[in-house]
């Protein structure tokens, strides 16, 4: 069947939104993986933002599991540093934590 130009775009754009949410679950399985090495931040994990494709919310049980949003690809390259310390983590989605609003 031949699609319109319309019917193109609409199937294109369709298209487009199923690889960003792959991408970003993908994403969210790769900032899991790398927050479960510091098991002294006390469990969470990282899960998708359905709102916004840029941001990944990560949840801490030490922050009362409140979903913390970060922008997954910034946040990935940042964690994955060789020196990073669970210190620092926590801190950093700490700081956030507090400037979220009530």
């Amino acid at each position: 069947r031949n699609l319109t130009d319309r019917e193109k775009e609409w199937r294109i754009s369709i298209n487009q939104r199923i690889l960003k949410a792959k991408e970003q679950k993908i994403l969210q399985t790769k900032i899991g993986i790398v927050m479960s090495l510091f098991p002294d931040l006390g469990g969470g994990g990282a899960c998708c933002n359905k709102r916004c494709f840029e941001q990944i919310d990560i949840k801490l049980k030490r922050l009362g599991n409140v979903r913390i949003p970060v922008n997954g690809k910034n946040f990935y390259d940042w964690i994955r540093k060789p020196d990073r310390t669970s210190q620092e983590v926590f801190q950093m989605l700490s700081r956030k934590f507090d400037g979220l609003p009530s």
